[in-house]
C-alpha cells in the first residue's frame, strides 16, 4: 500500500513537470517507468511514445514501449515497438 501511495505522489510530481514542459524527455520516462513498476500498461505505452516523439534516441524506450503493448495484449504493436521500428 505504501508503494502505491508512493507512485501515486511520483506520478503527481511528474505530471506537474509535464504541465510546464510536455517536452521533458526526463519526466516522460519516469512517468513511464511508474506505470511500468506498477503494471498501468495502457499509461505506459503512452507515455513511452510520448517520449519517443521528444527523444527517438532514448536508450531503452522502444523496449519499454514493447514491454507495455505486448503486456497490455497488442501482441504485434509489442514486436513492431521492441525493434524501434
Amino acid at each position: 500500500a505504501a508503494r502505491r501511495m508512493r507512485a501515486g505522489q511520483a506520478e503527481a510530481e511528474w505530471r506537474a513537470a509535464l504541465a510546464l514542459d510536455p517536452r521533458s524527455a526526463d519526466a516522460w520516462y519516469l512517468l513511464g517507468e511508474i506505470y511500468l513498476s506498477t503494471r498501468n500498461w495502457p499509461l505506459g505505452a503512452d507515455a513511452f511514445q510520448h517520449l519517443l516523439r521528444v527523444s527517438p534516441a532514448t536508450p531503452h524506450a522502444h523496449g519499454d514501449l514493447a514491454t507495455c503493448l505486448y503486456q497490455g495484449g497488442d501482441r504485434m504493436g509489442g514486436g513492431e515497438a521492441g525493434t524501434g521500428a
